[in-house]
């Protein structure tokens, strides 16, 4: 039962740790974006233009929790804040960026 115990509690960490690296990294990274959003086109920004440090995009991936735990009723932010900006942007005081445009709409505009 021990070993059981041990086993889940490791696999719950690594289940935090994986994704809690992922975010924070690339995020704070040279392109400011996982790559979900490189793909869109769009980077996370602090609110003055700079890039993360390793502690900003921890507390922004943490923020993340938000969202579940109110049932997703936090992404509702995005119709009503003005800047579009979700619980975790607002912890961590970034935006997302759009900086290119998306595939989609590029091929659309004919560029």
């Amino acid at each position: 039962l021990h070993g059981l115990l041990t086993g889940l509690r490791d696999l719950g960490i690594a289940l935090l740790a994986v994704p809690a690296l992922y975010f924070t990294l690339l995020t704070c990274g040279r392109r400011r974006a996982t790559l979900g959003k490189r793909a869109l086109g769009i980077a996370v920004v602090r609110l003055d233009g700079e890039r993360l440090s390793w502690l900003e995009g921890l507390e922004r991936f943490v923020g993340y929790v938000h969202i579940p735990a109110t049932l997703f009723v936090s992404v509702l932010d995005l119709w009503r804040d003005p800047n579009r900006r979700l619980p975790h942007d607002r912890v961590a005081h970034t935006a997302v960026l759009r900086i290119r445009p998306a595939a989609k709409e590029a091929g659309r505009n004919g560029t």
